[in-house]
C-alpha cells in the first residue's frame, strides 16, 4: 500500500493528493478537511463533518430527530429576542448563555452540544431547501441556531497536517514542487505547523506580512482559505492575480457568490507565462456543468496558450455525463485527470489544462 492509500486510510485525509507534472516542476494538489466537526448546516436541512472519511459515527441525530430541532428552533429564537438581534449574514455569533443552551437540548436530547451559534440567511434561490428554509424561519426573522455536537481537537488536526507535510517533504525530495491547498482552516494552526518545515517549503500565498490589517486578519482567520506554497529550490516569481471569467465560475452560481474570496485564488508564473489556477469550487451536476463548460467556461479557457486549473472541482456526474465531459473536453484540445473522491465516486476533482500532455498521475503513483 502506498502512503497516499495510508493516510486515507489512516482518516487523515479525505480527496485525493494530486499530482501533476510540468516540464520543469512538479505541482501537488490537496484538499484538507478543514477542523472536523459534527455539526448541523442548517440552512442545507442536514447534519454534516468536514472529514468525510472520518471514523466518527454519524448518530447523533436520527432523520426524525433533526427535523424535529429544525421544525421547532424557531420557538427558541422568539423566546430570547434572536429575531432582533443584529447578526452579519455570513458570521456567527456564540452562545454561552446556559438557559438557552439547556433550552435547544431540549430538542436534540439525549445528545450533547459542544457549541452553539446564532446566525442568519436570507433565502435568495427558488430551490426546495431554501423554499424549506423560509417556511421555517421567516416567522424569526432568518435567525438561526448552528450546532456543533462534536468538535475535532487543535491537537488531532495539527497532527494530520504534521503527516501530511511529512509526506509532502518525502516525496518531493530534490524535486522542483508546487502545493495548492484548499479548504485549509484554522489558518493559523496551519501557519503553525508548517514553521517546523519552514527549511523545507516556503509559504507564498496567503501572505499576511504585506495584508496583515486587523480587517483582513477579522475575516481571514474564520474562513476556508486556498493556501499555495513551493519547495524551497523553486526560485521562480508566482504573482496573484486579480480574479476572471473562470474564477468567478467556481466561486459563484449564477450571479450569486457561494465562495468566499480566499477560496478560489489566480496566479501567474511569468518564467513559464503560466496562468495557474488553485480551485475549491461551487457544486456543479451533470447537464448543467456540461452546458455552461460548453456555453461559459470553455471559451473563457480557450483565450489563454498556457493555463492549468487545478484542485478540488466538485463536479458531480454520473458516467455517461462523465463520458461527454471528456469528450467536450478534448474537443477544446485540453488535456485533464479527474479523480473521483475517496468517498464518493461521482463527485470529481483534478486538473484541466491547456498544455500539452506529459505526465499526470494521481500522487499514490509517486513514492517517497
Amino acid at each position: 500500500m502506498n502512503l497516499n492509500e495510508n493516510l486515507i486510510k489512516d482518516k487523515i485525509i479525505d480527496h485525493n493528493i494530486i499530482h501533476h507534472e510540468f516540464p520543469s516542476f512538479h505541482c501537488f494538489s490537496l484538499n484538507i478537511a478543514q477542523i472536523s466537526h459534527i455539526r448541523t448546516m442548517t440552512i442545507f436541512n442536514k447534519i454534516n463533518r468536514y472529514l468525510k472519511t472520518s471514523s466518527e459515527k454519524m448518530n447523533y441525530l436520527r432523520k426524525e430527530e433533526m427535523y424535529y430541532l429544525f421544525e421547532n428552533m424557531y420557538k427558541i429564537i422568539l423566546k430570547y429576542n434572536f429575531h432582533n438581534t443584529e447578526v452579519i449574514e455570513g458570521s456567527k455569533i456564540l452562545i454561552v448563555d446556559s438557559n438557552i443552551i439547556d433550552d435547544v437540548k431540549k430538542l436534540v436530547a439525549p445528545h450533547e452540544i459542544q457549541f452553539l451559534y446564532l446566525r442568519k440567511y436570507f433565502p435568495k434561490k427558488k430551490k426546495q431547501v431554501d423554499q424549506l428554509f423560509r417556511q421555517r424561519f421567516e416567522k424569526c426573522g432568518f435567525r438561526y441556531f448552528d450546532i456543533v455536537f462534536q468538535e475535532e481537537t487543535i491537537e488531532k488536526y495539527k497532527t494530520r497536517l504534521e503527516k501530511i507535510f511529512l509526506y509532502f517533504k518525502q516525496v518531493s525530495a530534490d524535486k522542483k514542487c508546487i502545493f495548492l491547498f484548499q479548504e485549509i482552516n484554522p489558518i493559523l494552526d496551519f501557519l503553525d505547523v508548517l514553521q517546523s518545515y519552514k527549511d523545507v517549503f516556503d509559504l507564498i500565498d496567503p501572505n499576511f506580512k504585506k495584508n496583515n490589517t486587523e480587517k483582513l486578519s477579522e475575516k481571514i482567520f474564520c474562513k476556508s482559505v486556498n493556501v499555495i506554497m513551493t519547495t524551497k529550490n523553486f526560485k521562480h516569481r508566482i504573482k496573484k492575480c486579480e480574479n476572471d471569467e473562470i474564477i468567478n465560475f467556481f466561486a459563484y452560481e449564477g450571479h450569486e457568490k457561494q465562495k468566499n474570496q480566499y477560496q478560489n485564488v489566480r496566479y501567474y508564473l511569468p518564467k513559464f507565462k503560466l496562468y495557474l489556477y488553485n480551485i475549491h469550487s461551487y457544486l456543479y451536476s451533470n447537464k448543467k456543468l456540461l452546458e455552461i463548460m460548453e456555453n461559459d467556461l470553455l471559451q473563457y479557457i480557450n483565450k489563454y496558450n498556457n493555463i492549468a486549473i487545478v484542485g478540488d472541482f466538485n463536479f458531480k456526474l454520473n458516467y455517461e455525463n462523465l463520458e461527454n465531459f471528456k469528450i467536450l473536453l478534448e474537443k477544446f484540445n485540453l488535456t485533464y485527470t479527474l479523480l473521483p473522491l475517496p468517498y464518493s465516486s461521482k463527485m470529481y476533482e483534478g486538473v484541466i489544462t491547456s498544455l500539452p500532455k506529459k505526465i499526470e498521475a494521481k500522487v499514490s503513483d509517486v513514492s517517497p
